[in-house]
């Protein structure tokens, strides 16, 4: 998103392929990924309420090559967010997907 980059004073050239980050971002645990998201929440002022923002997408279409390559059938993915309705920080996230087959063919 070319006015993000703009934003924060980047080039588009100046960004790793999106493969890279996700294969860096998978080297986590989730227990790594909770301590961030809580530190980062530390950083702002909270008011002490909060939302929870649900969101549904249907994956199946926007999935397919990857439903191929693993043999997997992803039918939907819901994320949860919890977010601090003063300064939008956000305080903790669940998400699931639902898989409705997996062959091991």
């Amino acid at each position: 998103m070319p006015h993000i980059l703009g934003e924060i004073g980047l080039e588009e050239g100046d960004l790793p392929d999106h493969s890279t980050l996700v294969k860096a971002f998978d080297r986590f645990e989730m227990k790594i990924w909770r301590v961030l998201l809580r530190l980062s929440a530390q950083l702002h002022d909270l008011s002490g309420h909060a939302a929870i923002d649900a969101t549904f997408f249907d994956r199946e279409n926007a999935s397919k090559h990857y439903c191929r390559r693993t043999n997997y059938r992803v039918q939907t993915l819901k994320a949860t967010a919890l977010i601090d309705t003063e300064s939008q920080a956000v305080l903790d996230v669940h998400c699931t997907v639902d898989v409705l087959h997996h062959s091991l063919n």
